[in-house]
């Protein structure tokens, strides 16, 4: 049973740093936007 609960929280753990990688992305692309609205 602890093997079941300690591999489902690392399951939980690769998805939450998947999800922050792609904000991340998200993030970055939203700040090129916002740079190149301010240039103009």
């Amino acid at each position: 049973m602890k093997t079941k609960i300690f591999i489902f929280f690392n399951e939980c753990l690769k998805l939450l740093y998947f999800i922050s990688l792609e904000t991340r992305k998200l993030d970055v692309k939203m700040w090129e936007l916002l740079r190149k609205f301010n240039d103009i």
